[in-house]
């Protein structure tokens, strides 16, 4: 079965970034990264001279914000098309010296040696859509250096099943509930997308060898506030303050990390 990212164009890549970064959810992503990147930054190499590993890394969002910053990156996807439009981003920022991008599956990173990157981003839910959560998880581990880290995020079962994006029918909801499992919304499209609940996530790290070190529900405010009343608040960069504040707040309160959109975290290699 092929994977739906795989056939996706540098077309449908420059179309996400536009709905992200130009339409009406900019702000909630842009909320959503920043409390990201407040997650990676503890976690950067000291050396730069070693790359981090981009997995999963689309459009190659966090590939850009990484090198940016001086580091260099080792960004994957299984989508070329995807591919397509990073390679595009990251020439007109004048960053290719510091990125190298390479078609790979999450589940299968033999090309890459053992214990050869200290910090692992697998964000943008690449656990979730790939054929096989427990194995990604392995390969992930055996490239990563003892005491690497790793920062990625996969759908939350709980929330996915409210929205109507992946539930349209009330068969949909009771499955992913129940067993989840989504479906992407093309009605000819058979492939799986595994929703974790934070119980399921915390346990699959550890049975994997990883050592979760935090896990955070993420878009809170998006999933407790009324989407209109959310893009009147966003819109100020004095309410944006605010929002991001708020939202750090929320993220602590443990009885919170079943309602996020999706759930974000950082895990170690002992």
């Amino acid at each position: 079965m092929t994977n739906p990212w795989q056939i996706m164009t540098q077309q449908d890549g420059q179309a996400m970034d536009d709905r992200k970064e130009k339409g009406p959810v900019r702000f909630q992503v842009a909320l959503k990264r920043e409390l990201i990147w407040r997650s990676i930054r503890p976690h950067l190499p000291k050396d730069r001279s070693v790359a981090v590993l981009d997995l999963g890394g689309g459009t190659g969002v966090w590939a850009i914000r990484l090198a940016q910053e001086g580091h260099r990156v080792l960004l994957t996807d299984i989508s070329p098309g995807l591919l397509t439009r990073a390679r595009e981003k990251i020439a007109a920022a004048d960053l290719a010296h510091l990125v190298q991008i390479e078609e790979a599956d999450i589940c299968d990173l033999s090309r890459y040696a053992e214990a050869a990157f200290p910090l692992v981003l697998a964000l943008g839910d690449p656990l979730s859509y790939c054929d096989d959560s427990a194995k990604a998880l392995r390969e992930v581990r055996r490239v990563t250096a003892s005491g690497g880290v790793l920062v990625g995020e996969v759908e939350n079962r709980y929330r996915t099943a409210l929205s109507r994006r992946r539930a349209a029918t009330w068969a949909d909801a009771k499955r992913i509930i129940g067993q989840g499992i989504a479906h992407w919304p093309e009605p000819e499209n058979p492939a799986a997308i595994r929703e974790f609940s934070p119980s399921e996530l915390e346990a699959l790290l550890k049975k994997s060898g990883w050592q979760p070190e935090h896990l955070y529900p993420s878009d809170l405010l998006a999933s407790l506030v009324a989407e209109p009343i959310l893009q009147e608040a966003l819109r100020s960069p004095e309410y944006f303050t605010q929002a991001l504040a708020l939202e750090e707040c929320l993220r602590s309160d443990a009885a919170l990390l079943g309602s996020g959109m999706e759930i974000q975290f950082v895990a170690v290699k002992r």
